[in-house]
């Protein structure tokens, strides 16, 4: 007797991604599906709405390939399924190129596409895994394992963290670590089964912020801790409305990608780094003006209209 396969769970099933895609009618059709099994708000008439579309047809007549996208309706789109800047780019170029006739038109926006830098393939974590956030220095021991020849000496691996660790919490990452399937041993070393790992929007635990207060921690002692040659903390202070707060949340978004593809392209690996982002409120939203037509910004440096250090 043969039992049926168990379908995976929602959480482990990858999200509908633009890049794997030649044909933007296939993805907005996906991307619809994908968010539907995920339980999020979408509907053809939600989108429509967001785009400023009166007709509520128009969109699944795309997903049929009946119909197609102009330039600026696949620029309104793209924004309104929430694309980064780069993913934005990949679609509208797609657009170009599917709707292209001409053979030269197409291997135009072809090269075009190429250039296109995907973003570096992340493993979504499950919630059971959102243990490795539990301490701090879970995540980097993962980077590090991968580098360093400790032959089960657990003294010589915490030494290797800076603020360094016990031998018994080095042993407990490398335990958990193995545990959940993230790293397995090759000779000497240990190596990532998926090099670059990412939380989803939507399962936000307890234990990945204490995971990211405690690295907000360790931002405040590396100021002492280490020389500014090899570390960069700033700081900026400005202010912006509702637009401009948006534009700058998809802007990092956009730079955390970068970075990752940055790393990944580097094989040669001599060091482990945090980096944090922190982009919030110091005044009530919106504030309360009053009398007064506009908020001035104040500015500290030589250019910029922002405060900045």
């Amino acid at each position: 007797m043969t039992g049926k396969a168990s379908a995976p769970k929602i959480d482990e099933v990858a999200p509908v991604v633009v890049f794997d895609y030649a044909d933007y009618h296939d993805y907005l059709r996906d991307w619809i599906e994908d968010r539907k099994r995920r339980g999020l708000v979408v509907s053809y008439q939600w989108l429509a709405s967001r785009m400023g579309l009166k007709s509520r047809s128009f969109l699944r007549l795309v997903t049929l390939g009946e119909k197609d996208l102009s330039p600026g309706t696949a620029l309104r789109l793209s924004q309104a399924m929430g694309h980064t800047a780069r993913e934005e780019e990949y679609f509208v170029i797609l657009v170009a190129l599917n709707n292209s006739a001409d053979l030269d038109e197409k291997n135009h926006h072809l090269a075009r596409l190429a250039k296109v830098a995907r973003p570096a393939r992340k493993t979504m974590l499950s919630v059971q895994q959102y243990d490795l956030f539990h301490k701090w220095f879970v995540i980097p021991v993962w980077e590090l394992v991968t580098l360093v020849d400790f032959r089960g000496d657990w003294k010589f691996l915490s030494q290797q963290l800076d603020p360094p660790i016990t031998p018994a919490e080095a042993k407990y990452a490398v335990e958990l670590l193995r545990e959940l399937g993230l790293i397995e041993p090759k000779g000497d070393h240990y190596v990532q089964k998926d090099p670059t790992l990412t939380t989803q929007e939507e399962l936000r635990s307890q234990s990945v912020r204490r995971f990211q207060e405690a690295t907000m921690d360790l931002a405040q002692q590396a100021l002492t801790r280490h020389p500014p040659t090899r570390r960069h903390i700033s700081t900026l202070t400005l202010g912006v409305d509702e637009t401009g707060f948006l534009k700058i949340v998809e802007r990092i978004r956009s730079f955390r990608e970068e970075l990752v593809t940055i790393a990944q392209q580097h094989e040669t690996v001599d060091r482990v780094f945090q980096f944090n982002l922190q982009f919030f409120p110091l005044s009530r939203v919106p504030v309360e003006r009053g009398k007064a037509k506009h908020v001035s910004q104040q500015d500290t440096g030589i250019e910029g209209k922002s405060l900045a250090s």
